[in-house]
């Protein structure tokens, strides 16, 4: 059993959101995270770890807000941000939006969009590119007109929106994604002409009490990137937020979080093949231990 902190996890999966963010970034990104974790590799890991330094913190937006959950990439020669921004905090409330920035060299920063989601709570917003467009995809808690109380969270009730654009100005109005009612969308990849989305749910989309139900984390699939069914899945049990790519061969490399509890580096053989959906084969996975690191509560998150 692999050791390690999880808030090494939690780094290595940010960096894995951002891998787009410079194209030839991501095969470095992969080297320097599996030499960390996998056994017997720690030597050269530290031999090959890029020295990295911080020589400056720029704020680009503030109106006040609680503003988090981001994301970043380059389209169209441009940097793009995307976050959830809300006057009411972090828990669950209808007042929540999606904002869009961008920048031409990392330091001047424009909106280029927002939206909100009539009733719900948008969250988690997560860019992808896939045939020539930008997307970007939020989960959406149903909240009504108020704050939602935690006794009343549902997976069941969730939806998944998306809004795309072609040149990054023009941007198209939030879309319901088909295939996605009572799942939690998350972070999405691509791999040939398919778009894949992590997406969390109840087994058997399950009505009942909450401490009762069985969640699952699942792969999605998409051709339009629009319409989604279901193509694997992640985990079985306990299921959370992944984030995970494609090899190009098809094979696949993920960090799967599970709440509280240790999370786990999965790998996975190519899931595309075949007519029906099926569970995802693991060929190796990490679970690290907290050591006194917690990790965040993902009620609402």
């Amino acid at each position: 059993m692999i050791r390690c902190e999880m808030q090494l996890l939690s780094a290595w999966a940010s960096i894995i959101g951002l891998a787009r963010f410079g194209r030839q970034i991501f095969p470095l990104v992969i080297a320097v995270g599996m030499g960390l974790l996998l056994p017997g590799s720690s030597g050269l890991a530290e031999e090959r770890l890029p020295q990295v330094r911080v020589s400056n913190i720029r704020k680009v937006f503030d109106n006040g807000q609680h503003n988090a959950f981001t994301d970043l990439i380059r389209f169209a020669d441009k940097y793009y941000l995307t976050f959830r921004s809300c006057p009411d905090g972090h828990m669950v409330h209808p007042t929540s939006s999606i904002r869009v920035l961008s920048s031409a060299d990392g330091l001047s920063w424009d909106q280029v969009a927002e939206f909100q989601i009539e009733k719900r709570d948008t969250r988690d917003p997560h860019f992808l590119i896939f045939r020539d467009r930008l997307f970007v995809y939020t989960g959406t808690w149903f909240s009504g007109d108020t704050t939602l109380p935690r006794n009343q969270y549902d997976l069941n009730l969730h939806l998944g929106y998306a809004v795309w654009t072609a040149d990054g100005r023009s941007w198209s109005d939030p879309i319901p994604l088909e295939g996605t009612f009572g799942h939690y969308i998350w972070r999405a990849a691509t791999h040939g002409d398919r778009a894949y989305l992590c997406g969390r749910r109840k087994k058997d989309f399950a009505v009942g009490p909450k401490a009762d139900a069985v969640v699952q984390s699942v792969m999605l699939e998409s051709e339009d990137g629009l319409i989604w069914r279901t193509r694997a899945t992640f985990q079985e049990v306990q299921g959370d937020e992944v984030a995970f790519r494609f090899d190009d061969e098809g094979g696949l490399l993920a960090v799967g979080r599970r709440g509280r509890e240790t999370a786990e580096l999965i790998r996975g053989a190519p899931p595309m093949s075949g007519g029906n959906a099926m569970i995802l084969a693991v060929t190796s996975a990490a679970r690290c231990s907290r050591r006194g690191t917690r990790g965040r509560s993902s009620e609402a998150e």
